[in-house]
């Protein structure tokens, strides 16, 4: 069963973020919380998210938002009062793969799994095409950033009917509608990426395009969308035009439009996967030191060759997991280290794994070279603070603080240039572990310190920095006990950021890589 409670303490920031990021103590307050207040604040002013940028694919990137928890906390809740409802109408589509479920003994540490998770696809694929001679691939364009708030209406009750409620405030997709706006200013375009619960809104308007599909399509529809991707098997090619063209229709009613680069129409049969996943997954280590040494130059070779050739993919990633279950032999150590370092350069959606490989072997007894490790840590700082690459400079940070590897003073000098709130508090964290000098220039960071930044994008950084006493407030006032909502929040001693939260399960397994193709 899905619960406020779930949301609120599982999906309420992106899984990309760094570890110490949680709202673990805002789901333990909930219930405390007089919700009517909350409501009734709610409803008196809008708030904005802050924002966090992370690597999509080599060159491409997407800024994940991290909703003020004031209008969040009211849009978990009506999902999960509503979830009856709403599962049921996300169920009523046939080939939806990403549909919300709770799975036994899942790894995952989201609110729900996704009934098939994303390297699953290629076994619905080959079940569902047995008798399929053409595949139309297709997704929807920039889906999360253009969805209008008012289709949420639209999809869970029908569009003529939702536009003649358009006044009923208790309508549940008027409800939702608003909610949504409430946390991104009032805006109608878009929703945030990153929160679990704008998973669920996709689905609620996903389900009703594949609901609206089958209908006009005289055949049974075969088949499955993952999210916004479409893969639809049709027995001859004139059918799969067809649903091409009735699928841009529906998407158009609804204010959204298919990817042209990113639609084709194929002939079956096809390769169900990558040849570089099937080369890399058979790849075969030999155990003698000697053998192992030009192995490993022989696979990231490899590794290194097919990332180039697929830049849309995640093969570093991949590959690195790959080796994960390898014993290296303590005299390959250093050669193995090096391209993992090399790998976090390339591709740094690698680091949070490379992080867990080093303390994974660390524990075992292995020396890792903290000498090496601080000077790709300063590398990436450097490089990445040029262009306001926040992803990769909060995990490097946190690479240096589970570590325990000092910053240097080019890295901390380009650090204090740095406007994004979770950067801020994971350098903060590490100037108050003697990790970065007592002098860090905090100029810029200090200016959001005011009470009209709680509702503003650098809310975060303007509740966690006075609530830690690691900035002060800007005009010297406590503007948190002043302010009804995030007095609350402190009398509840919530925190969004958890310094004694330091790493991982090192003797644990890592997780299996989702490979996008």
């Amino acid at each position: 069963m899905f619960t406020t409670e779930d949301f609120i303490r599982k999906g309420f920031f992106p899984e990309s973020v760094i570890p110490p990021l949680c709202s673990y103590t805002l789901a333990n307050a909930f219930r405390r919380m007089k919700t009517k207040k909350l409501t009734s604040l709610s409803s008196k002013k809008k708030s904005k998210c802050c924002f966090h940028s992370i690597p999509k694919i080599k060159n491409f990137r997407r800024h994940f938002c991290i909703p003020n928890p004031l209008h969040q906390i009211i849009l978990c809740q009506t999902i999960g009062d509503n979830w009856i409802e709403i599962y049921n109408h996300i169920k009523k589509s046939t080939i939806s793969i990403s549909y919300p479920v709770i799975k036994n003994n899942s790894k995952n540490n989201r609110s729900f799994d996704k009934a098939v998770e994303m390297n699953e696809r290629k076994y619905v694929s080959a079940e569902r095409s047995f008798d399929s001679r053409y595949l139309l691939k297709t997704d929807i364009s920039r889906y999360y950033p253009t969805i209008y708030s008012h289709v949420i209406p639209w999809a869970l009750h029908g569009k003529q009917f939702a536009k003649s409620q358009i006044n009923n405030g208790a309508l549940l997709g008027n409800i939702l509608d608003r909610c949504i706006r409430n946390t991104q200013d009032g805006q109608t375009l878009g929703i945030p990426i990153g929160p679990d619960t704008s998973h669920i809104i996709a689905e609620i308007i996903g389900s009703a395009i594949d609901c609206e599909l089958k209908n006009k399509l005289d055949s049974s529809l075969s088949g499955w969308r993952y999210i916004d991707d479409f893969q639809l098997f049709f027995k001859t090619r004139g059918d799969a035009e067809s649903a091409l063209y009735t699928l841009h229709g529906i998407l158009k009613d609804l204010e959204l439009e298919i990817h042209p680069q990113k639609t084709e129409i194929l002939e079956l049969p096809l390769p169900l996967e990558q040849s570089w996943v099937t080369e890399l997954r058979s790849f075969k280590f030999r155990e003698s030191e000697k053998g192992q040494k030009g192995d490993i130059i022989n696979y990231f070779s490899k590794a290194f060759s097919f990332s180039n050739e697929y830049p849309d993919d995640s093969v570093l990633k991949y590959a690195i997991i790959r080796t994960h279950q390898e014993l290296i032999h303590p005299k390959n150590w250093s050669l193995y280290e090096s391209l993992l370092l090399k790998s976090i350069i390339a591709e740094p959606l690698c680091i949070p794994i490379v992080n867990k490989i080093l303390h994974h072997w660390e524990y075992n007894g292995y020396n890792i070279n903290k000498a090496n490790i601080g000077s790709v840590i300063s590398d990436l700082i450097c490089f990445h603070s040029k262009f306001a690459h926040s992803y990769e400079i909060s995990w490097a940070l946190w690479l240096a603080k589970t570590l325990q590897i000092p910053i240097d003073t080019p890295a901390h000098t380009a650090i204090s240039n740095s406007e994004d709130p979770i950067v801020a508090l994971i350098s903060l964290d590490l100037r108050d572990e003697g990790l970065i000098p007592q002098d860090l220039d905090t100029t810029k960071w200090e200016f959001y310190m005011r009470s009209s930044e709680l509702y503003e994008t650098h809310w975060l950084l303007a509740y966690e920095a006075i609530i830690k006493n690691w900035l002060p407030s800007i005009d010297g006032t406590d503007y948190i006990a002043k302010d009804p909502f995030f007095s609350i929040l402190q009398n509840e001693n919530v925190q969004f950021y958890d310094k004694t939260i330091h790493e991982i399960d090192y003797a644990g397994q890592l997780p299996e890589i989702e490979v996008s193709y």
